[in-house]
């Protein structure tokens, strides 16, 4: 997805993926954080910055090299990954960017938190899925309707318990 948000609307919940879950999902192929995005992706529209894909792509030789795999398989996994991935533009959200700032102690974390902002004018609840939840202030995202959540936090609200 090139810009706008997909079709949302009231009752709906969407969730916003932050670059660490990604590149978590990324780096195991077996791990849990790809089998919680993958069915989390099936139930809900998700989404990220296209900036979380700039900053990955900025880090992915060190990635490869740190994890010794070839720089190539490590993209076609983050093109697998992003194909269940609503990836949008910051034009869609660049208006509440200055909002975001007061929401975020890491500058890097702006983008997310404004994207969110964004897809809660069109979903009930949006949930920000992170691995860093001490960068966002979580009692005013909250209060604006946005979650913050690791994965495995997610999971356990969003995705159906088996007994």
């Amino acid at each position: 997805m090139a810009g706008a948000a997909g079709e949302g609307g009231p009752g709906e919940e969407a969730l916003v993926v932050d670059t660490n879950v990604i590149i978590s999902a990324m780096l195991r192929e077996t791990g849990y954080t790809r089998r919680v995005l993958i069915a989390l992706s099936e139930l809900y529209p998700v989404y990220t910055p296209r900036f979380a894909l700039q900053e990955i792509e900025l880090h992915l030789e060190g990635l490869a090299a740190r994890k010794g795999v070839p720089r190539e398989r490590l993209r076609a996994l983050l093109e697998i990954i992003v194909s269940a991935i609503n990836v949008v533009e910051e034009e869609y959200y660049e208006h509440l960017l200055e909002e975001a700032r007061s929401l975020v102690g890491d500058p890097g974390d702006l983008d997310f938190a404004a994207l969110a902002l964004q897809l809660r004018r069109l979903y009930s609840r949006v949930t920000l899925l992170t691995y860093n939840k001490d960068d966002y202030k979580e009692a005013e995202l909250k209060e604006k309707g946005v979650i913050v959540a690791t994965p495995a936090e997610a999971a356990r609200r969003l995705l159906p318990h088996r007994r």
